[in-house]
């Protein structure tokens, strides 16, 4: 069976925030009122471009498309990706091989991505990025592949708590 790793607002990302960011999007989670992202333009990062970016052994191939470029207040401006050709297993054993929203900011991804492949269209985000959005969702600061590294660790501890 193949997955597509769907609502990821709902897997908590805020232990990759710093700290002082971390209890300020606490609070807004707790109160469900967040700071609204504003749009925003980036030179190098466009919706519907498409990257090459480092990836870890198992992803070799996997590539990612920009969705949307914003500004959200103390984090700055971050990026909403996709990635593609992913190789990932859930706990059941099931092919996962895209994640819909990577949210990401933009010098984490500009440390990650190697050459830019394409111009597509943006695939359909609508349903990722309202759960994120209605969660307050959480901004990764580390390079993709970490990301996508971390986003499946917890995936799969949530499958099996201790």
């Amino acid at each position: 069976m193949l997955r597509a790793l769907k609502g990821l607002a709902l897997i908590p990302l805020l232990p990759l925030i710093p700290a002082p960011l971390l209890h300020a999007q606490q609070a807004a989670m707790q109160t469900r009122s967040c700071s609204a992202p504003d749009p925003a333009a980036d030179g190098q990062f466009k919706p519907g471009d498409g990257w090459s970016y480092t990836t870890s052994a198992e992803n070799k191939g996997s590539t990612l498309t920009i969705l949307k470029v914003e500004r959200i207040g103390k984090i700055g401006v971050i990026v909403h990706v996709r990635v593609q050709g992913l190789a990932l297993r859930d706990a059941n054993g099931d092919l996962i091989e895209i994640v819909e929203d990577l949210p990401t900011t933009r010098k984490a991804l500009s440390a990650s991505v190697i050459q830019n492949q394409r111009a597509d269209t943006v695939p359909d985000f609508a349903e990722a990025y309202s759960n994120w959005t209605q969660a307050c969702g959480g901004v990764y600061i580390v390079p993709v592949q970490q990301a996508v590294e971390a986003l499946h660790q917890k995936m799969l501890r949530a499958a099996h708590p201790q």
